[in-house]
């Protein structure tokens, strides 16, 4: 799993820093807690960026990741 950082720091310092945290929760709550954990905090992440640095309202951001998950599209 460690090992697997290596090739995630090709992608930039936030997917690392993720990864990281990732593998920290799950190391020290369980795969299934760790991984919601992680998700949780990327979600939160991605919300706030997107409404305070390209300040897309709640709604719009809500609609969009349904849209993405029922197979439409949506979210970048």
């Amino acid at each position: 799993m460690i090992a697997g950082l290596f090739h995630v720091a090709l992608h930039g310092r936030y997917e690392l820093t993720l990864a990281t945290i990732c593998a920290l929760l799950v190391y020290r709550l369980g795969i299934f807690e760790g991984l919601l954990v992680a998700m949780a905090l990327h979600g939160l992440i991605n919300y706030i960026v997107l409404n305070k640095a390209h300040e897309i309202q709640s709604r719009e951001i809500i609609k969009k990741y349904f849209e993405r998950f029922s197979g439409k599209g949506g979210a970048d």
